[in-house]
């Protein structure tokens, strides 16, 4: 891929346009690339003062931590709340419960064993951290 870039020759072959054509033609040109990196350099100097601080790095960390958390949130709060009536009954939250309960089960035998719950919050673990265990 850094080599398609640097040719100018990156096309996005899931037919969504690729993150650096900032022109939409289908084509990453090294130019594109340059422009995307000084957008996000803009960014994250968040003083304005030229420099791009750790402290300004930290900054946009949490908020992207917030964001993501929130979201993930009302993305929980829709999935249980199946009739999306905005509340969720006792129904429901009984029924999201036995679907996470079968999902832990993994080998079907109606109880949840101290593996299977290891295996369960390992997964949570690496999911919180952005799914390849890293932040």
């Amino acid at each position: 891929m850094l080599a398609a870039l640097a040719a100018g020759q990156a096309h996005a072959g899931n037919g969504k346009r690729p993150k650096f054509d900032l022109n939409g033609d289908g084509v990453v040109t090294t130019d594109e690339v340059a422009q995307h990196r000084a957008q996000m350099f803009a960014k994250s100097d968040l003083d304005g003062d030229g420099f791009v601080t750790r402290e300004e790095i930290e900054q946009i960390k949490a908020k992207m931590r917030e964001q993501r958390t929130a979201a993930s949130k009302g993305k929980y709060f829709n999935k249980v709340d199946a009739d999306g009536d905005g509340k969720i009954s006792a129904a429901e939250s009984q029924a999201q419960a036995q679907k996470m309960a079968a999902k832990l089960d993994s080998n079907g035998d109606g109880e949840i064993s101290r593996d299977e719950f290891r295996a369960m919050m390992k997964a949570m673990h690496k999911h919180q951290k952005g799914g390849d265990g890293s932040q």
